[in-house]
């Protein structure tokens, strides 16, 4: 009797062990059924993300289809009407223009501002003739402003050789003054005309 009753604690054992693992597995597939619930909402998302995607540039593709048969429609309509179509060309951005100045813009002789501080004494100026000189001492002029010492030199050397043809046979050089009222332009150009 005792085998038999063992036979029976084993079989109780063996049924016991299989009902537990049923259990077992029957938890395992709902966690799974429910992992894989959670994961599909968001795969269903990724495809309808995708399909708006390719829906949209489908939608481009169409677009800039129509818009190429418009243009060839345009264009046999001018060809129809006796106009010569140029094409073939693509909008490109055009390449920025850099400003270019003269070298004498650019960089140009700078006169000393203070006017009191920097007189030039009439005689140290080149090119003014002694009759001139004695003309503008007997006129209480002693000395010039700077501007007038850079100016006169410059415009009595281009017209050294007469007024209608300067340095090497070519027209005189301009000269360009930009400088405060009060600061001896006109003096500048009016004594080279009267010498």
């Amino acid at each position: 009797m005792s085998l038999y009753l063992g036979d029976e604690d084993e079989e109780q054992d063996v049924s016991i062990r299989e009902s537990h693992s049923q259990l077992l597995l029957t938890r395992l597939q709902s966690k799974a059924k429910e992992r894989e619930q959670q994961s599909t909402p968001s795969l269903k998302r990724a495809k309808e993300t995708t399909a708006e995607e390719s829906d949209k540039e489908v939608q481009k593709i169409k677009e800039k289809e129509e818009g190429e048969a418009v243009q060839r429609e345009t264009q046999k309509a001018l060809v129809a009407a006796g106009f010569t179509v140029l094409g073939g060309f693509e909008n490109k951005v055009a390449p920025k223009v850099h400003r270019v100045l003269p070298h004498w813009l650019a960089k140009p002789d700078v006169i000393q501002r203070d006017i009191g501080g920097n007189l030039v004494a009439i005689s140290q100026v080149q090119g003014i003739s002694s009759g001139l000189l004695k003309r503008l001492q007997d006129n209480g002029v002693h000395s010039f402003f700077p501007v007038q010492a850079q100016v006169v030199p410059a415009v009595l050397e281009s017209v050294g050789q007469g007024v209608l043809m300067g340095r090497g046979g070519y027209r005189p050089r301009d000269i360009c003054v930009s400088a405060p009222t009060g600061s001896g332009k006109t003096l500048a150009f009016v004594i080279p005309l009267i010498q």
